[in-house]
């Protein structure tokens, strides 16, 4: 499974807000900076870290913390 501080670091870095702000029930709504774009610089970003392709369907549903760690999980990440 992904580790979830380096999870968090990567969250925080691409929509620029301190880690500390990002828990594991941490949503999409939570973030003011999370929107359509950031989503996909961060799916961008997963899939390089951590040498994965997601597809349609698993990006429309990664809009959480819980949500992008299990979906990670699903790829043995």
């Amino acid at each position: 499974m992904a580790d979830a501080d380096e999870l968090k670091k990567i969250l925080a870095g691409v929509f620029k807000v301190p880690v500390a702000s990002i828990g594991e029930q941490t949503l999409m709504q939570d973030i003011d900076t999370w929107d359509s774009l950031t989503h996909m610089d961060l799916i961008l970003t997963l899939e390089n870290e951590y040498g994965v392709t997601f597809s349609g369907e698993e990006i429309v549903v990664m809009t959480s913390f819980a949500k992008i760690a299990a979906t990670l999980a699903a790829k043995g990440v």
